[in-house]
């Protein structure tokens, strides 16, 4: 066999044992957002051109099969809908296309975010292109459980960001973002990086961090100053109770002063009364 054909073989088998694939599809019907990314906005929509665009949008970004692209770099990536076209009766017919992705880290490394352009089809004088980009990342759900998510943020416009989250459906060992069909896993929460920067992008990229259990509030002891005024504030209602007991205190101290010297005269009454002389027998007889 010559040089110029084992060559190309031997590429092909080290590719495919590098290759990585993973099913994803939306966790629910539909993304969450303004407009055209729900399915209440698409039903608000009058414009039949661009509510036919909304919908097979709404189509192609259900499902998705992700793979590596190591022959474009260790940080490339492809998202293909699994929908090839959009099922809306149009003049022209609409494609599901697929999105070449930039990913921050290596493909199969886990925290990743990876970012695409979807040169989107036109209808009519409709022409515009959608951005994509896709967050592995974990977040604790509490009681020490965690879990790994893949989420989405689709910019429409400076306006219009769309989000969601997908679950795998099927993946090829733990390669793709790190992530299984099983989406529980052992801590630490992990934040996901910014995905790639796209030229001409209409707004940049969301951070997206973890969210954790919501901590139950403490309240901060009050100052000094603080506790001056809250009992300002509670002195008229201590005030009133506080005088009338002084005055029904003074006057039970007064009364019993006044029992007090009542008997002290009585007591000084009964010893005048004993200390009179009787006359004697003697005395009498004399007399």
């Amino acid at each position: 066999m010559s040089g110029a054909l084992v060559r190309p073989l031997l590429l092909a088998g080290c590719l495919h044992g590098v290759f990585a694939e993973c099913n994803v599809y939306l966790e629910t019907e539909t993304m969450a957002g303004p407009e055209e990314c729900t399915n209440d906005g698409l039903a608000d929509i009058t414009n039949p051109e661009e509510k036919a665009m909304a919908a097979c949008l709404h189509e192609c970004w259900a499902s998705y099969v992700i793979t590596s692209q190591p022959a474009n770099g260790t940080n490339a990536a492809k998202a293909m809908p699994e929908r090839s076209s959009c099922s809306i009766t149009t003049t022209v017919p609409i494609q599901c296309n697929p999105i070449e992705l930039s990913c921050t880290k290596p493909f199969s490394e886990f925290p990743n975010a990876c970012s695409g352009k979807l040169p989107f089809f036109s209808i009519g004088p409709i022409e515009q292109d959608f951005y994509l980009a896709f967050y592995a990342y974990s977040q604790e759900l509490g009681g020490g459980k965690f879990e790994k998510l893949l989420a989405t943020r689709r910019i429409l416009d400076k306006n219009t960001t769309c989000s969601a989250n997908y679950q795998v459906r099927k993946a090829h060992g733990d390669n793709c973002f790190g992530l299984t069909t099983i989406s529980e896993t052992t801590g630490p929460a992990v934040a996901p990086p910014l995905p790639p920067a796209i030229d001409d992008m209409p707004d940049s990229w969301p951070k997206f961090p973890p969210v954790f259990p919501q901590q139950p509030t403490t309240t901060a002891a009050p100052t000094d100053d603080g506790a001056f005024r809250h009992f300002m504030r509670v002195l008229p209602w201590i005030a009133g109770p506080l005088a009338l007991l002084c005055a029904i205190g003074g006057g039970l101290l007064l009364r019993r002063a006044r029992q007090t010297e009542e008997r002290r005269a009585l007591r000084s009454g009964r010893s005048e009364t004993s200390s009179v002389e009787i006359p004697s027998v003697n005395s009498l007889s004399r007399a």
